[in-house]
């Protein structure tokens, strides 16, 4: 997010002391700042919750019989992942959309300004790559995660009008569950001392390109376990809390290291 694009590549971290860190070399650029504080939130891809309402249009083409439809005014109202052992990240996106457009012969690119985006061709995520950090857990005792991120949207609704007339933002919601071994007490301590924790997940593709998924602020829910032949495993619900200067959640796209 530097204005200068040197600064915008990877380098080793040495040394950690109060406002200073120490880099294993000095190719560093000056950068200048008329007001305020460099913010790393713009210029590389990180998202938080709560920042901005974007909307989208959605058409569904069927390009053997030359039949499309769309919504306009899309937005995103909920988003869940799904990490598991010995499996590609699976997930699911819903939409709130304020209109519908009935089947057409034409498709949206020659009447909208601009052109469509392709799908691309990246690596999907799967879950032997990147790392899980709950506190005092390892990675190899942790089974799983899965979590939702909802909106609470609300499509506005008139007399005499089809279409609502806009969509309300609503608060973040973000809860989880974590799926472990019981090995100790050590989350069911922080369960039942309702300790406040925080929890990161980073997931990275074949290519080196990975996603940073972090709740700052998170309280634990429930606790249960399941005791089978051969497994005691424990299963912890948790809840996202909002109030940090990082947001209730935030989403940082981090590009293969060169």
């Amino acid at each position: 997010g530097f204005c200068n694009g040197a600064n915008n590549v990877w380098h080793t971290v040495t040394g950690v002391s109060a406002l200073t860190l120490t880099f294993a070399d000095s190719t560093f650029v000056d950068e200048t700042i008329s007001v305020g504080d460099v913010e790393y939130i713009s210029g590389n891809g990180m998202v938080m919750a709560g920042v901005g309402l974007d909307t989208f249009t959605l058409e569904e083409g069927y390009t053997d019989v030359s039949e499309y439809h769309s919504v306009t005014g899309a937005t995103v109202a909920s988003m869940s992942l799904s990490v598991q052992p010995d499996s590609v990240v699976t997930g699911d996106f819903s939409f709130e959309g304020t209109s519908y457009s009935g089947f057409s012969a034409t498709d949206l690119e020659t009447s909208l300004s601009g052109s469509h985006v392709s799908g691309n061709i990246n690596e999907v995520f799967d879950s032997f790559t990147g790392d899980l950090v709950v506190p005092g857990i390892s990675n190899c005792v942790l089974t799983g995660i899965d979590f939702t991120l909802d909106n609470a949207l609300n499509r506005r609704w008139a007399l005499m009008q089809k279409d609502p007339c806009s969509i309300g933002e609503g608060r973040t919601n973000v809860t989880g569950t974590i799926n472990l071994y019981f090995q100790d007490s050590t989350v069911a301590d922080i369960y039942e001392a309702e300790t406040e924790i925080s929890i990161q997940l980073r997931l990275e593709d074949l290519d080196g390109n990975s996603y940073l998924i972090g709740w700052p602020r998170v309280k634990l829910t429930s606790d249960t376990r399941d005791t089978t032949e051969n497994d005691v495993t424990e299963s912890v619900g948790f809840q996202a809390l909002g109030g940090n200067a990082l947001s209730t959640m935030y989403v940082v796209r981090q590009p293969a290291r060169s």
